[in-house]
């Protein structure tokens, strides 16, 4: 089971992966902050000594346990399914989109939550 350590740096390497995508490719971008969202989750999970092994396991554990993140984690993962199995037309999101909604609402609420509930001081992945 990863460390709470080992969940942190895999979420700011998916933020970093964001951030090296080019605009070109919001799908990508949509991918890269839903990964990042769940090593967020994970992160807080290994602090309660958990962990989900897939993502119907997730869900659960968020609605369980977490509910009012379900609200910021299920939009990502939506994006994120419809970028990974709707090819040709399926994900519709522009770049602005993907960083105004996806990146600045429900990622930086999940970042918020997820630091404080591991303790950490800052609000979001360092890079």
């Amino acid at each position: 089971m990863p460390s709470q350590a080992k969940h942190k740096e895999t979420a700011d390497r998916f933020l970093r992966l964001y951030e090296a995508i080019p605009e070109e490719f919001p799908e990508g971008r949509a991918i890269a902050l839903f990964y990042c969202a769940l090593h967020l989750i994970e992160m807080v999970a290994a602090t309660e000594n958990r962990h989900c092994r897939n993502h119907f396991l997730r869900g659960r554990y968020i609605r369980s346990e977490h509910r009012h993140i379900w609200k910021f984690y299920r939009p990502l993962q939506e994006a994120s399914e419809h970028a990974r199995y709707l090819a040709g037309g399926g994900f519709t999101m522009t770049a602005e989109q993907v960083e105004s909604v996806l990146r600045r609402k429900y990622l930086a609420a999940i970042e918020q939550w997820a630091m404080s509930r591991a303790g950490e001081s800052d609000s979001s992945p360092s890079h």
